[in-house]
């Protein structure tokens, strides 16, 4: 998939040598709090970052052609890093919705309606694989300029390459079943932290109409 290379480069990028990467193609735009809202004229949404984060800045960059797409990117470098994304792909044609386009540009991906009106998303509960790269997807569509947006939370993670989705996500479910039963309970819930920043950025992602 393309914007997979996409968020590829910019996860590289953002954890090069230089606090202030950017190349022909992308700007690095700075630092963002943990938590927070970004406003671009085309939309606005907030976002967070997983748990194990919360204390480190997001690096935030955007397309010199394009700027309707944004990218920021959080994480250690060599350990965990976590990408989100907003790219424009787009005008849907007559007669398309949020759904259509969805199975027209990704056939072999499920989605279905979620918390976001305007949009239709993969699984909220378990990010698909690509590549040894998770992801939550979204595609969604202005109702005004008929513009469509895909949005994604890709994660890369040594953790991937020892242990396999199935794993990841029955030790996430454990841990949160146990940390419902006992709150001061320490384990890993890495699907659940991830997931949860998932649904802020898709729940509150909202198009301008321009």
């Amino acid at each position: 998939m393309k914007n997979i290379k996409y968020v590829l480069i910019i996860t590289a990028l953002a954890f090069s040598n230089t606090s202030v990467a950017q190349t022909e193609n992308y700007k690095h735009l700075g630092e963002k709090a943990s938590s927070g809202k970004l406003k671009t004229p085309f939309y606005n949404f907030k976002y967070s970052a997983p748990s194990s984060y919360e204390t480190i800045s997001w690096n935030a960059y955007s397309d010199k052609t394009e700027k309707r797409n944004t990218i920021m990117v959080i994480g250690l470098r060599g350990y965990d890093t976590y990408a989100l994304s907003v790219l424009y792909k787009g005008n849907a044609k007559a007669g398309q919705n949020a759904l259509s386009v969805a199975k027209e540009k990704y056939p072999s991906l499920i989605f279905s309606d979620g918390p976001n009106v305007a949009c239709v998303n993969t699984s909220l509960d378990r990010p698909v694989d690509l590549s040894g790269m998770l992801n939550f997807f979204a595609m969604c569509v202005d109702g005004t300029t008929n513009s469509i947006y895909e949005l994604s939370i890709s994660w890369q993670s040594l953790t991937l390459a020892v242990m396999s989705l199935d794993t990841i996500v029955k030790e996430s479910a454990e841990c949160s079943a146990a940390k419902v039963k006992d709150p001061s309970t320490r384990c890993p819930d890495r699907i659940g932290s991830y997931s949860s920043a998932y649904k802020t950025f898709l729940t509150s992602f909202t198009m301008s109409g321009k």
